[in-house]
């Protein structure tokens, strides 16, 4: 069985979740007995073009993808005609499944070519967050901040004013011609397979909840290091600096618990992901409270930057805690399962599959999303709590077995692919 993996971008230019997430089913899929995997990404979102439509990463069976820049209708910036060099890469590496993890970046018209290349060939698609229904960053989220929990034409032309009606009628007609284009979807949460079939735009006959896959490397390195060489007042923030994952919140919460006499400290990992291309004064504001904070809060908090998965066990052993500040309804978090694979209690909104993945005083704890000051609270608690760690520790799950995952990805290959057989 060959398999297809296509992916918003590489974790070697693009280390986000779910990028990594689709890396690692790519790379567990090449050490099945008779699968064989390759991976095609968009590739780095820099300046300039890239001067190929597809650049083969030799010795690899990693390609990178000419990727698009269409936020509302996802238009691709592949060459989409027969005998394109992406038509001609796909066809001689010839796939039996095709297993999308996004169209960012790839394009959604990509899947009316793949279907005219493949016609016999499924497609699944991976969903990791609210993209098909929301056009404003898939996140649910009004323009001021608060939850949506149904989008609509009128709330939708309200958050992009400067998007024509029509414009999103659009949209919305091309997502629902999408759809049966997709012979299963698979979504790492509960709470976002249970958002997307109360739309009605997909039904439960093609939904698959399987979770996303962790690295095999990443639990086996895992630094297990001696309780009395931890600090229970290091807290560790993971992941992209962009608006939505609030590290503004957090770093008020540091604020709020130093103003109280807390002693704690917080380290940051990861990159300020746009800020070089910020166009809304929304988060032009976000990253200049950011920097404000950070100058008040020089002698406690400490900017590592950015990041490698393969680092996670190292840096994770550095912190007690890891916390999270997102302020939208986050599908999967891979670090969440990274933290419970190093075993690092967490701090968490309760909110979306944060609030499914953690559960409450077993793995971590959680907190009314938006609240610095409930997060302070918490935070100046845990600092003190060396036996509550302990506690967390022991009754921590351990994240979803890698093998078993994979194995669920296969059974829904070889199902798709007999259910394409019967109808043949």
């Amino acid at each position: 069985m060959r398999i297809a993996v296509l992916a918003h971008g590489h974790p070697r230019f693009s280390p986000g979740g779910g990028e990594n997430a689709a890396y690692a089913l790519y790379q567990a899929l090449n050490g099945v007995v008779a699968v064989e995997a390759s991976f095609w990404a968009a590739g780095p979102r820099s300046g300039e073009q890239m001067g190929e439509q597809v650049i083969d990463l030799h010795p690899s069976r990693e390609y990178l993808l000419a990727a698009g820049h269409d936020p509302l209708l996802f238009r691709s910036a592949l060459d989409l005609t027969d005998g394109s060099p992406f038509q001609k890469a796909l066809a001689a590496w010839r796939p039996d499944v095709i297993h999308a993890h996004h169209f960012l970046g790839i394009g959604l018209d990509v899947f009316w070519a793949l279907k005219r290349w493949f016609p016999g060939v499924p497609i699944l698609f991976t969903l990791h967050e609210f993209l098909s229904l929301c056009p404003y960053h898939g996140q649910f989220l009004r323009l001021n901040g608060s939850l949506c929990d149904a989008p609509t034409l009128q709330h939708c032309a309200s958050c992009l004013p400067d998007v024509l009606v029509r414009h999103l009628r659009i949209r919305s007609e091309l997502f629902c011609s999408w759809v049966p284009l997709i012979d299963a979807f698979v979504s790492p949460s509960i709470q976002l397979a249970e958002v997307m079939m109360r739309s009605g735009l997909m039904s439960s006959e093609r939904m698959h909840v399987i979770e996303n896959l962790l690295p095999a490397h990443l639990g086996e390195s895992a630094v297990q290091i001696h309780p009395s060489g931890v600090d229970m007042s290091c807290f560790g923030f993971f992941g992209n600096l962009s608006p939505m994952k609030g590290l503004d919140l957090v770093l008020k919460a540091v604020l709020l618990a130093r103003a109280q006499g807390s002693r704690m400290s917080l380290k940051v990992f990861g990159g300020f992901v746009g800020r070089a291309r910020v166009h809304s004064k929304s988060a032009a504001r976000y990253f200049d409270l950011v920097d404000a904070l950070l100058d008040q809060l020089q002698d406690c908090v400490e900017l590592v930057g950015p990041y490698q998965q393969d680092q996670i066990p190292e840096l994770m052993a550095s912190v007690a805690w890891v916390v999270m500040g997102s302020r939208w309804r986050e599908n999967a978090p891979v670090v969440i399962e990274e933290a419970l694979a190093c075993r690092r209690p967490l701090l968490v909104p309760d909110l979306g599959g944060m609030a499914e993945k953690v559960r409450d005083g077993l793995d971590g704890y959680c907190f009314p999303v938006g609240s610095s000051l409930a997060l302070a609270e918490l935070m100046m608690s845990c600092a003190l709590d060396q036996a509550g760690w302990h506690k967390l520790r022991a009754t921590m799950r351990s994240p979803c077995s890698g093998n078993a995952v994979l194995m669920s990805h296969l059974d829904l290959y070889r199902s798709v692919l007999d259910a394409r057989i019967r109808s043949a």
